[in-house]
């Protein structure tokens, strides 16, 4: 499981990355890095992007891999210590870059929450 649904009844809310922590950016093309201050990532952590139009060059809600981490800039790749991904636009203002867990269930169907907490941009 990579992202979360969050219903009330039958009534679509929105989604979430699994255990994620949702982060604003700036994007810049000329240099294929991401600008997000104090984001605590580090080189091979997994996270998307999502929310609005992602950079050209990107997927929305695929799973990238973090690389040429500072405290305040990075880079995806698509293989845990890959090449930075050329991207060529700086993509939609509201779109954020979030941590993702992904989890293996032994079965499929509804899982219920008692409880969750979503992470909103700052």
């Amino acid at each position: 499981m990579r992202w979360l649904g969050l219903w009330n009844g039958s009534t679509y809310l929105g989604y979430s990355p699994n255990a994620g922590n949702p982060k604003e950016y700036i994007a810049d093309p000329s240099n294929y890095i991401f600008t997000c201050p104090g984001h605590g990532y580090v080189n091979t952590n997994k996270v998307v992007i999502y929310g609005d139009t992602v950079p050209a060059g990107l997927t929305e809600g695929t799973v990238y891999y973090v690389v040429s981490a500072t405290a305040d800039t990075f880079q995806v790749a698509a293989t845990s210590g890959g090449s930075a991904i050329n991207f060529t636009t700086a993509g939609g203002s509201a779109c954020v870059v979030s941590t993702i867990t992904e989890e293996v269930y032994a079965g499929g169907g509804t899982h219920t929450i008692s409880s969750w907490t979503l992470g909103l941009p700052n």
